[in-house]
């Protein structure tokens, strides 16, 4: 007998009707995939020895090699090489859609994001980058984001390329907004995927819309995504303390592009600002055994604190702006609005950082 297709046998405590697919529609999910919460796209080698990848090293005995003048400035001998190496992984990154081998694309996407993270600066580097995004990075990045053929290391390395080719090709990039919104979407709401793939993704999302978008529609979605994956749960799974951690800190990040009214709010309106709409949320936060999660949900109080207080400034006003800001007990008049005023995990908080040493000091409560 035939042995059946290695897709049509049945799984250990499934029935054949039981896969479980991708939202990606790429494949069968078998399992959650598993990342280090400490993984970085430099894991094989440090920016320390990047110049040995690149042969870096044996620039300055090359230039003498071949006899350059005497007038050609080692900078100038330097930045060619650094140009050159940046080509050379873009042309790589033109060949992992058609690779086999996960962990040669992941190497390949790691190089890649090195290359655009350390030889991209300047008008040179950044006319390099843009006039490769269509054919090289957008379809190596989506090869590396494909569930199933993709290994977690390999979707992190992608998101990461994503998120600094974001910040080389800069503002007004709307073509480039709308090519990778959909893929990191689909990874954002994977459940079964690993939690720090999901925030790298979360992060390019945020910092695409935070440089390259100009649609304010489109920055509002992202916040809402945000708000819904830092939940304790979200679409029926509990979520990773440091997803949630990496979902506040793109909150504030695209938090700081809107208008303090529309941030802030006024308690008296009817419709109040997002940032009072989460406030339980984040006294929960506070109160999490998680230090990343706390210190996140920090700076998300400080922003929507400082946006209340610049609705209350007036120009006439501007001699008095920091006595008012920074007088006592100012600092934590946001907190009224909590649902339970937190001044016992505030105070455990700051004796914890230290602020104590720094003159601030809590209203008696």
């Amino acid at each position: 007998m035939p042995k059946k297709l290695k897709s049509q046998r049945r799984k250990k405590g499934k029935s054949l009707g039981d896969s479980e697919h991708d939202d990606t529609g790429f494949g069968d999910v078998d399992e959650v995939e598993i990342l280090s919460e400490d993984h970085t796209v430099a894991d094989d080698a440090s920016f320390n020895s990047f110049y040995d990848d690149f042969g870096g090293d044996a620039e300055n005995g090359a230039a003498a090699e071949d006899g350059a003048p005497d007038t050609q400035s080692r900078a100038e001998i330097s930045a060619a090489n650094r140009h050159n190496s940046l080509l050379e992984a873009l042309s790589l990154a033109s060949t992992i859609p058609s690779e086999k081998r996960s962990v040669k694309r992941e190497q390949y996407l790691k190089r890649l994001f090195k290359a655009i993270s350390q030889f991209a600066a300047g008008p040179p580097g950044q006319e390099a980058v843009l006039s490769r995004v269509d054919d090289a990075i957008l379809p190596a990045c989506k090869a590396g984001l494909r569930a199933g053929s993709a290994k977690p290391a390999e979707q992190y390395a992608a998101c990461r390329v994503l998120e600094v080719t974001s910040v080389i090709i800069g503002h007004d990039q709307d073509d480039y907004v709308e090519s990778i919104e959909q893929p990191l979407r689909l990874v954002i709401k994977g459940t079964h995927r690993a939690a720090v793939v999901r925030g790298a993704a979360l992060r390019a999302l945020a910092m695409t819309h935070f440089i390259c978008g100009a649609d304010e529609s489109g920055t509002n979605s992202v916040l809402n995504l945000c708000e819904e994956v830092c939940a304790p749960q979200y679409r029926g799974e509990d979520v990773s303390p440091c997803l949630r951690a990496i979902a506040l800190d793109c909150w504030a990040l695209l938090s700081s592009t809107v208008a303090d009214a529309y941030l802030a709010g006024d308690e008296m309106e009817e419709d109040l600002g997002r940032g009072l709409v989460i406030l339980p949320l984040l006294s929960t936060c506070l109160n999490s055994s998680n230090m990343e999660l706390r210190c996140a949900a920090g700076e998300c109080v400080a922003l929507i604190h400082e946006s209340r207080l610049n609705l209350g400034i007036d120009e006439d006003e501007g001699e008095n702006a920091s006595e008012r800001r920074f007088r006592r007990g100012e600092l934590f008049s946001i907190f009224q609005l909590f649902p339970k005023n937190p001044y016992k995990k505030i105070n455990e908080l700051m004796v914890t950082s230290g602020c104590f040493s720094l003159g601030f000091s809590l209203p008696n409560k």
